[in-house]
């Protein structure tokens, strides 16, 4: 029972390392940040394969993973325009193992305890950038968006646990989870991160949106709140809109004056017309760098532009059984509210991840929403 205990602590970690790995390079840049967490998953996969194999799931896991290995394998090697690089297939290798490794291994992640983390680790980068005690490097990939992904991943989990959760308002719980998404709250405001304030609310909303779905008797209360929240923040936001000291704030008023600077359409209008000419195979891995200068900004025109529209609809597909379960959660007479929570922050982060970051690094979000998938699968059997 014990070593069962340890078992599921460390992978959780690990699990907790890989989704933290861009801030927690802010303090040391190195790809071992991304190995050792890799190690340690593969160490508990072959340590524990025979019961793993006595699973259903995990022959279907091995099935897809080598159909994913041997897929991006031929398009990376005879791709019309792929990027044959040594760093480009360490990334996209790393991806299909790491999402492999996490739908074997669901079992040994402590949910409690990874939301705990994810929303401590916000905690302490937000405390760290209020006292400017942050530093970052542009030159070893570092931005703002580094600094303020983990924040708004800790807000979305706070909103989350701090709505849904059936503890009375004035419990120390909850209490201590307003004191949190206050912390995380102020050091977005002082952040550059419009998206990382934005999504978060995002989230919530499209949550309140399920729970008034499916929870009939709830409707005028969730109606209320979310009316309620939203007139405190677009009050908030048009009075502190062009306040200096509110960054964030900054630019998001900037930006809905002036969108001249952001170049996401022209890209997207490129990579549009590349797909009609080439629509069924694609141009290979990573080709949206030859094509249009760098990566869209959009998860799924880049999956279309690389691999064409038939991996494309499979992707979308796998998308929309993920919203429809995370809206389904609501109709569970006992829902988890840690199984709601993980499916939170990994929409935030795929959302995120679609407008800021590029395909080969989403595992990032694909593993949290990978174990939403299973975790639902699986608590609706039961």
């Amino acid at each position: 029972m014990r070593i069962k205990i340890i078992n599921k602590i460390i992978v959780t970690i690990a699990i907790f390392t890989l989704i933290s790995a861009p801030s927690i390079k802010i303090f040391y840049s190195s790809v071992i940040i991304n190995l050792i967490p890799l190690f340690f998953l593969l160490f508990y996969y072959f340590t524990n394969i025979n019961n793993l194999f006595k699973r259903k799931s995990n022959k279907k896991a091995i099935f897809v993973y080598s159909i994913s290995i041997v897929v991006f394998l031929l398009y990376f090697l005879f791709g019309r325009y792929s990027v044959i690089d040594a760093d480009v297939l360490f990334r996209y290798t790393f991806l299909i193992t790491v999402l492999f490794l996490l739908s074997s291994l669901v079992d040994f992640v402590n949910k409690k305890m990874l939301i705990g983390m994810i929303i401590s680790w916000a905690i302490l980068i937000s405390t760290l950038k209020l006292f400017e005690k942050l530093s970052y490097s542009s030159d070893l990939g570092q931005t703002y968006l580094t600094v303020g992904l983990p924040m708004g991943a800790g807000l979305t989990a706070s909103l989350i646990l701090l709505f849904f959760s059936k503890k009375k308002f004035f419990s120390y719980e909850k209490i201590l989870i307003l004191i949190c998404s206050g912390i995380i709250l102020t050091g977005l405001l002082f952040s550059r991160g419009r998206s990382n304030l934005l999504y978060p609310l995002f989230v919530f909303v499209f949550t309140v949106g399920g729970a008034i779905l499916y929870n009939k008797s709830f409707r005028l209360k969730y109606l209320f709140f979310i009316s309620l929240i939203l007139f405190f923040a677009v009050s908030f936001i048009t009075s502190n809109a062009y306040n200096s000291d509110f960054t964030s704030l900054n630019r998001l008023s900037a930006s809905s004056v002036d969108i001249s600077e952001e170049d996401r359409l022209m890209k997207w209008t490129k990579s549009f017309d590349y797909i009609l000419d080439y629509p069924f195979f694609g141009y290979g891995v990573d080709s949206s760098y030859y094509l249009i200068g760098n990566y869209p900004h959009n998860i799924f025109i880049e999956l279309a532009l690389s691999f064409g529209i038939p991996v494309f609809i499979l992707f979308f597909i796998f998308i929309m059984k993920y919203l429809i379960a995370y809206i389904r959660q609501f109709s569970i007479e006992k829902m988890s509210l840690e199984m709601l929570c993980i499916g939170a922050i990994g929409m935030y982060f795929f959302v995120s991840w679609n407008t800021s970051f590029d395909l080969g690094t989403s595992y990032i979000p694909l593993s949290l929403i990978l174990l939403f998938k299973i975790y639902s699968y699986e608590y609706r059997k039961k």
